[in-house]
C-alpha cells in the first residue's frame, strides 16, 4: 500500500519547517551535496527536466512540491523555465504515471500581480504575472491542471503571500537586515495593506490540503487572515529581535519619486503599495483557518 510522501525542495525554509512538524511518511529530496538530518531521502543531482523519480515514486501516495528557483537576479529566464516549469511539469508527469493520488505545488501570489490595487486578490482573476519568476510559476500552473484533467490526479495549487519566520530569506531577510542596521525607518506615513503568512501557518495549511479533499481542484491563497502595513511589518520584526526603532513619516509621494529618480519602482512599489488577498474566498473554499498570529496591529 503506497503511504509515502515525496517533499521535494526539503532543505529550503518552507521545506525544513513542514517536514519539523510533519514527520512521519516523509520521503525528502535532497541534493547530493547537500546534508541533513532527514531520516528518508531520495537523492538528485539537481532539479531539472530530465530527472528520473519513477524509483521513489512507485511507493509515493502524494507528492508536496516546494522546489523551485526563487525570485532573484542571478537567474535568466531559461534557468526560471527549466526548474519551475519544466523540472515541476516532468515530476508531475511521472507521478501521474506511477499512480501518485496527489500533487500539491507551491507556487507564488505573483501569478495573481504585483499589487492588488483596490481589489483583493482572488484565484479567479486573471493572471497577471509581473517577473520570470511568477509567469514560470504560472506556466507550471496551467500544464499541471492539465495533466491533472487528463490523468485523474488530484492537484492542489497554493499561492502563499510573503512567509515570514526565524531564518526567513527573501524581502523578510531583507528587511530583517533593515532593522538591525538602522534605528530610523522611513514608514511613519505608510498605511498600505498587506497580507503576509507565517511559516507555520503555511505548514499548516498544505497538511490540511495534503489530508483533505476539500482543496482538491482549487486555487488556493494563502495568508494569515487580516492584513498589515509595512508600519506594523517592521515594528513587528523589530519586535521580534527587541530592537527599538523610530518610525519617521517620510509621505509616500516622497517614496514614488525615490522610485523614480533611481529607477526602483517595483522595489519601492512592494513596500508602499497595496497587497492583499481575499480571505473569504479561502475560507468558503475549505474550512482550514490560519492560528492567531502575534502581528500587533497599531
Amino acid at each position: 500500500m503506497k503511504n509515502k510522501i515525496l517533499l521535494t525542495g526539503a532543505t529550503g525554509f518552507i521545506g525544513k519547517n513542514y517536514y519539523k512538524s510533519y514527520p512521519d511518511n516523509i520521503v525528502c529530496t535532497v541534493r547530493n551535496e547537500k546534508e541533513n538530518n532527514f531520516r528518508d531521502i531520495f537523492k538528485i543531482e539537481s532539479l531539472t527536466s530530465k530527472n528520473n523519480w519513477k524509483d521513489i515514486l512507485v511507493d509515493v501516495k502524494s507528492v508536496i512540491h516546494l522546489a523551485g528557483l526563487a525570485h532573484s537576479k542571478s537567474y535568466s529566464d531559461d534557468d526560471y523555465n527549466e526548474v519551475n516549469y519544466l523540472a515541476t511539469i516532468n515530476l508531475a508527469k511521472q507521478a501521474a504515471e506511477c499512480g501518485v493520488e496527489k500533487f500539491i505545488f507551491i507556487s507564488t501570489i505573483g501569478v495573481n500581480g504585483i499589487e492588488s490595487n483596490k481589489n483583493a486578490f482572488s484565484s479567479f482573476d486573471t493572471p497577471s504575472p509581473h517577473n520570470s519568476y511568477a509567469k514560470s510559476k504560472y506556466q507550471a500552473e496551467i500544464l499541471l491542471n492539465k495533466i491533472a484533467k487528463e490523468t485523474g490526479m488530484k492537484l492542489v495549487i497554493i499561492r502563499p503571500t510573503l512567509v515570514y519566520g526565524q531564518d526567513a530569506p527573501g524581502n523578510y531577510k531583507s528587511l530583517l537586515n533593515l532593522v538591525k542596521k538602522t534605528p530610523l525607518l522611513p514608514f511613519g506615513a505608510i498605511h498600505n495593506e498587506r497580507s503576509f503568512i507565517s511559516i507555520s501557518n503555511i505548514c499548516s495549511l498544505i497538511n490540511f490540503c495534503l489530508n483533505s479533499d476539500e482543496a482538491d481542484g482549487e486555487i488556493i491563497l494563502a495568508s494569515d487572515g487580516y492584513t498589515v502595513s509595512i508600519l506594523e511589518f517592521t515594528n513587528f520584526i523589530a519586535s521580534t529581535v527587541n530592537r527599538k526603532i523610530y518610525q519617521i513619516p517620510i509621505p509616500r509621494s516622497i517614496f514614488i519619486f525615490l522610485g523614480k529618480l533611481f529607477k526602483k519602482e517595483q522595489m519601492i512599489g512592494q513596500l508602499i503599495n497595496d497587497l492583499k488577498v481575499d480571505d473569504d474566498e479561502t475560507r468558503n473554499k475549505i474550512s482550514w483557518r490560519p492560528n492567531s498570529t502575534n502581528i500587533v496591529r497599531k
